[in-house]
């Protein structure tokens, strides 16, 4: 979707007159302001940094009389301090900028409306125990310092997100539009604020094919060297060690696509595992290979390599169950 298109659809949810702006000023709720919050995009998404890079709208609407004026023409533009409005922050804003004029739309009857476009990085705290399988939840924190200390709502009907984020890999689901406060350090102070919240999910697939089926095979690599005689020590030799070397080349690929943690993922058990598992075949084999040589151990050496081709794979299918699904 292009930048006009985009600009034209967030005007007709958010930015066009609403049926409440043209309430007399009788029927407003004077001493509360209703936000509006709108998640417009998401462009990438990093865990390292536990960030998300997005572009998100507010609108801010509110009586006040003071503003009201029969000889006003139909929409004033007021600055924010003539049109007594809140100042708005982004709690969870890291390098944020706006798009849009800071002024006020004010009608003859003293409703105002303030709305702002954001785009820039929100910080997004993530546990990544779960990784691929978690489902962090991402969020638009706001709040409002008011010296009038009016009521912060929020207008659950237009807010969310205006369409599904396209970010790669991912799929975004609407959550819901909470209120609560802030509190300063020595509580003595609280400010209002409103969080829109949504829910990632990862898309699976993308990790099956990079990361479970890739490091299966080279297991299941390993896994053929029970299937040669002990006798064939070079032969076993050669099969684990290339299982191990591609397993550590395919370590470093992995390293550029999977989340920096100080601790274990569901992923990183699993690569883990797999490890173990590919150079405990290379120590099975340098051990079989050396009892084949002694002509009374060749059946022992037979039959350590019978038992590990059952042992091998049941021990796999554990990795998996322990990795994933428990």
């Amino acid at each position: 979707m292009n930048t006009l298109s985009l600009l034209l659809m967030m005007s007709s949810i958010l930015f066009l007159p609403q049926e409440e702006d043209m309430v007399p000023p009788a029927a407003n709720n004077e001493g509360r302001i209703e936000a509006t919050i709108v998640l417009l995009d998401i462009s990438s998404i990093s865990e390292p940094n536990e960030e998300i890079t997005a572009d998100f709208a507010i609108r801010l609407e509110w009586f006040d009389p003071s503003l009201a004026s029969a000889d006003a023409p139909p929409i004033r533009m007021l600055s924010l301090t003539e049109a007594n409005a809140p100042q708005v922050t982004i709690i969870n804003g890291r390098n944020i900028t706006t798009k849009l004029n800071p002024v006020a739309k004010v009608t003859p009857d003293g409703n105002a409306t303030y709305q702002q476009r954001y785009q820039g990085t929100l910080g997004a705290p993530m546990n990544l125990r779960d990784f691929p399988l978690d489902e962090p939840e991402f969020f638009i924190n706001m709040t409002i310092i008011d010296p009038q200390e009016r009521t912060l709502v929020v207008d659950d009907d237009r807010s969310g997100m205006l369409k599904p984020p396209s970010v790669a890999g991912w799929e975004m689901i609407a959550g819901t539009v909470e209120i609560d406060e802030l509190k300063s350090l020595d509580g003595t102070e609280a400010y209002p604020t409103a969080r829109l919240e949504f829910i990632g999910k990862r898309d699976l697939t993308f990790f099956t094919w990079k990361l479970l089926i890739p490091l299966s095979l080279i297991v299941f690599m390993a896994y053929s060297v029970f299937w040669l005689d002990p006798t064939v020590l070079p032969s076993q030799l050669s099969l684990a060690t290339s299982s191990v070397f591609t397993l550590i080349a395919y370590n470093f690929a992995l390293s550029t696509m999977l989340p920096k943690s100080s601790y274990l993922t569901r992923a990183d058990i699993f690569i883990v595992g797999c490890t173990l598992l590919v150079f405990g075949a290379l120590y099975e084999s340098v051990i079989t290979g050396v009892l084949a040589r002694a002509e009374t151990k060749k059946a022992l050496a037979r039959k350590i390599d019978y038992v590990a081709r059952f042992i091998f794979p049941c021990l796999f299918i554990g990795l998996i169950t322990y990795a994933f699904l428990i």
